[in-house]
């Protein structure tokens, strides 16, 4: 293999994982684990030879990991992230990435564990002696480590889903996030429950122009291009129509949309940020919010 001058053999690609500070755990296109590094032993608290062989699933129900995210990847080919907390006590920004052959066939899935408890214990929040952060006060070492692992989130381009009872902070834990995004666009708030459900999309994603009745001669932008370079903040999405809910998929996997009656394609760079109260895998049950969203 030669990257960027450097010639390097396939046991030097080994030798690098197996060094990462971050936990590296390689699954096959079954989910089978083929590769587990130092650093993944050491969070999960399990030998590579008691996961090695062994599809994600079954460790899953062995209570050695708390999600079979390999599996998940493999039926939505789509990475996404979580938080886990592995029965070492250790938790960990898990994230869970597709890697596709050139034909387009599944290779494998990369997971990455990034030890959240170490970097706890070597990053101090400003005003943490005092209980204070930029965006409020807090008196609980949970509420430290959720404002930790937020300011790993807005280092990388992370969709963020915040979930907790009414008055907890969530909206303060999206300000932060924003407040640390090296982007710095503006933070737009959409309350998904306040806006009526035919005006929704249009409010979201834009219009052109004779769109339908009303619709203004020059079309609109929509919050989504208002937000461009900064934080969509959706609180309560979990009332967010179903009707929408596909569009809003759509637009999470590449980030691209129509305006409403309009055909040509739009890109956008920004970070969403969602945010409920509700119980979702609830609402999936009750058929009111879709599972893949």
């Amino acid at each position: 293999m030669l990257l960027s001058g450097v010639s390097l053999a396939p046991g030097d690609v080994t030798r690098i994982l197996e060094e990462n500070s971050d936990g590296i755990v390689l699954c096959d296109a079954q989910g089978r684990t083929v590769f587990v590094n130092r650093a993944a032993e050491l969070c999960m608290g399990v030998s590579a030879a008691e996961m090695v062989g062994r599809p994600s699933q079954e460790l899953a129900e062995a209570g050695i990991i708390s999600q079979a995210m390999s599996s998940r990847t493999i039926a939505s080919r789509t990475s996404f992230t979580s938080l886990q907390t592995y029965p070492s006590g250790i938790t960990v920004i898990a994230t869970s990435t597709p890697i596709f052959a050139p034909d387009g066939e599944l290779s494998c899935i990369l997971l990455n564990l990034r030890n959240v408890t170490a970097l706890r214990n070597c990053i101090t929040l400003p005003g943490d002696d005092a209980g204070h952060s930029e965006t409020g006060v807090f008196h609980s070492s949970v509420m430290q480590q959720v404002l930790v692992i937020a300011r790993s989130l807005a280092l990388v381009p992370a969709t963020v889903l915040l979930t907790g009872e009414s008055g907890v902070g969530k909206d303060v834990v999206a300000r932060y996030i924003h407040s640390r995004d090296p982007r710095q666009g503006r933070f737009i708030k959409v309350n998904c429950g306040a806006i009526p459900e035919h005006l929704l999309e249009s409010e979201l994603f834009g219009y052109e122009a004779g769109a339908f009745t009303g619709a203004g001669r020059t079309g609109k932008k929509g919050i989504v291009e208002e937000a461009e370079n900064g934080t969509l903040f959706l609180d309560e999405v979990g009332e967010l129509p179903l009707s929408l809910q596909p569009k809003l998929l759509e637009f999470l996997q590449d980030f691209t949309f129509n305006r409403v009656g309009g055909t040509r394609k739009r890109k956008i760079v920004l970070r969403v940020v969602a945010a409920t109260n509700r119980n979702l895998e609830k609402l999936v049950e009750e058929r009111r919010f879709r599972q893949d969203l």
